[in-house]
């Protein structure tokens, strides 16, 4: 099982909510934060098909799965997995054109 996220590597802009919780005042306040896209370079370099793609493990033990990221022709990719193992995943993005 895995996901694929795509969108414009440049001029993208993100947007995430934000919920701040007052307990002792029982309030609540949502905000929607814009942010532009910005790649990152964190992460083990793996390369294919002429790119430099990112490989993050999920975790610091043997589970496998992880998030690899790259640009292609204009466009952020990002393979997400919680199962597949780093090799699949390559073998995956290789194939994408």
């Amino acid at each position: 099982m895995f996901g694929i996220e795509q969108h414009k590597a440049i001029g993208y802009k993100s947007k995430k909510k934000h919920t701040y919780i007052d307990v002792r005042n029982n309030t609540s306040e949502t905000k929607i934060v814009e942010e532009d896209f910005k790649f990152d370079t964190s992460g083990e370099i793996i390369k294919f098909n002429e790119l430099e793609a990112r490989f993050t493990p999920r975790e610091k033990n043997s589970t496998p799965g992880g998030f690899l990221r790259w640009i292609q022709e204009g466009t952020y990719i990002e393979i997400v997995s919680s199962e597949m193992s780093k090799k699949k995943m390559i073998k995956i993005a290789k194939s994408m054109k």
